[in-house]
């Protein structure tokens, strides 16, 4: 649901970005951009791909056919870069930069289907952590919460 509202926003930036450039069918790339976001890393290169050749045919000048797909990776840079980390972290109540470094590794090890699948393994994980009593801390740092005070006991774990 959060990665759907995500590509909306994105889609929205790109179409109002190629309206404001004159772009034909601007909302139709909006749109397009919004559901090939959905696939990792080959529906942005598919995006800019397609985008390039209508701005190819649809300007003269070269600074604006090239333009077109500057723009499209710029907001798809921003939005995977920093808008999805931040938001899939707070949203799931994961530390930011780990679900970030948790894409960058999976996708490095599994491609593709592992930046897809980097987050869930990461809520998987620090389930586990959270109940397993010698691994709590680890939960505590991927969920990015405060370190918890201690205890009367004298412990640092959370009840």
């Amino acid at each position: 649901f959060s990665i759907s509202f995500i590509n909306a926003g994105l889609g929205l930036c790109i179409g109002v970005s190629f309206w404001a450039m004159g772009l034909p069918n601007a909302a139709l790339w909006g749109v397009a951009a919004a559901l090939l976001n959905f696939v990792p890393y080959a529906g942005a290169v598919a995006g800019m791909a397609l985008t390039a050749f209508i701005a190819f045919i649809a300007f003269d000048d070269l600074t604006r056919v090239l333009a077109v797909p500057a723009i499209y990776f710029f907001w798809n840079l921003i939005e995977s870069q920093f808008v999805t980390p931040s938001i899939l972290g707070r949203r799931h109540t994961l530390n930011a930069a780990i679900v970030f470094l948790s894409i960058v590794f999976w996708g490095w090890m599994w491609g593709v289907i592992g930046a897809v699948l980097a987050v869930p393994i990461l809520v998987i994980m620090n389930t586990c952590f959270a109940q397993i009593e010698g691994l709590r801390k680890f939960s505590i740092f991927i969920d990015g919460s405060p370190t918890p005070g201690p205890h009367p006991d004298g412990s640092h774990l959370p009840d």
